[in-house]
């Protein structure tokens, strides 16, 4: 299944709680976990429409794989503007508990994608549950769970204790050098000043790509200018969305 989610995981900064928002969106989680897809797209709709970019980006979810709706990717494409226009109220509590969800329903890929989002915005147990997953896959991910201990460490997980001692069993010296200059670098390539940076910039892409469109649809709806539906259409099924895609998938990285 084509996934126009890069989690995405896409996608959050943080924010001050609205407890019943929270509240709504797990119980949204909770009815996705459960196969209520109806009912999760209802409540994702809802607070997606109130601004919450975690909801949108699991609308792209329910698009992508016609859960609680009509299978089309096309019409989840713009909640992925929706989720880096609306990044200013992102929780990465709810980016983790995301990322728990899918844990739990052995999806890996969006799993990691949600976790690593959230621990850019420093969540802490995001962090650490990435470093335990990396550990479980042993010898070719050492050096990556090193970094993630390390974060998570760093970020204040009361958990990361729990791993150190079993960790440093694992770890060479030369592996734990490694492990802490990434981590060191990770620190700095995820300043919030950085990352603002970031959402800007994909900010100005979205509104790009809305303007090109606009003037292509304005074309192909013109009855005085004569024009090749055809190219049109291929002109917008050509624009650049898979670099849009890419540099947001860039952000969970």
């Amino acid at each position: 299944m084509r996934k126009l989610l890069p989690m995405l995981p896409l996608f959050f900064i943080f924010s001050t709680s609205n407890y019943a928002s929270d509240k709504l969106y797990l119980s949204g989680l909770d009815a996705y976990e459960n196969s209520r897809f109806a009912e999760s797209f209802q409540v994702f709709s809802q607070l997606s429409s109130e601004g919450n970019p975690s909801a949108s980006a699991m609308l792209i979810h329910h698009y992508d794989g016609g859960l609680g709706v009509e299978p089309d990717p096309a019409k989840g494409l713009p909640y992925l503007a929706l989720v880096v226009n609306q990044m200013d109220n992102y929780s990465p509590e709810l980016g983790y508990q995301t990322g728990l969800m899918f844990l739990r329903l052995e999806d890996s890929t969006s799993a990691m994608q949600m976790l690593e989002t959230a621990a850019r915005y420093k969540h802490p147990e995001a962090a650490y549950e990435i470093a335990r997953l990396k550990i479980a896959a042993l010898e070719t991910q050492m050096i990556d769970a090193g970094l993630w201990m390390k974060v998570a460490y760093d970020l204040g997980s009361d958990k990361a204790d729990n791993l150190r001692s079993t960790f440093d069993k694992m770890l060479t010296r030369e592996q734990g050098k490694i492990a802490f200059q990434k981590a060191a670098q990770w620190h700095e390539d995820n300043s919030p000043e950085k990352l603002r940076q970031e959402f800007e910039q994909l900010k100005i892409m979205m509104e790009s790509l809305g303007q090109v469109t606009d003037i292509v649809g304005d074309l192909l709806n013109s009855v005085e200018i004569k024009i090749d539906e055809e190219a049109a259409m291929d002109l917008i099924e050509n624009l650049p969305v898979d670099e849009m895609r890419e540099s947001i998938e860039k952000l969970s990285n």
